[in-house]
């Protein structure tokens, strides 16, 4: 299993907060949460082969 890391650690560093326009999330996000906060998506590198994407919303720190 993963460990998810919240958006105060390295994880989404770099994204614009609040920004609907932010130029560092994954294709389709930002994304609106229901707390009124903004989901924003990173894609990292994961061990082997693959990729993982974290979604996490920038006021409430909900993963989806």
């Amino acid at each position: 299993p993963v460990k998810f890391k919240k958006l105060s650690d390295d994880t989404l560093t770099g994204h614009s907060f609040g920004n609907k326009r932010c130029k560092n999330c994954s294709e389709g996000f930002p994304q609106s949460c229901q707390c009124g906060g903004l989901y924003h998506a990173d894609i990292q590198q994961a061990e082997g082969n693959g990729y993982i994407q974290f979604v996490q919303c920038d006021k409430c720190l909900k993963y989806r």
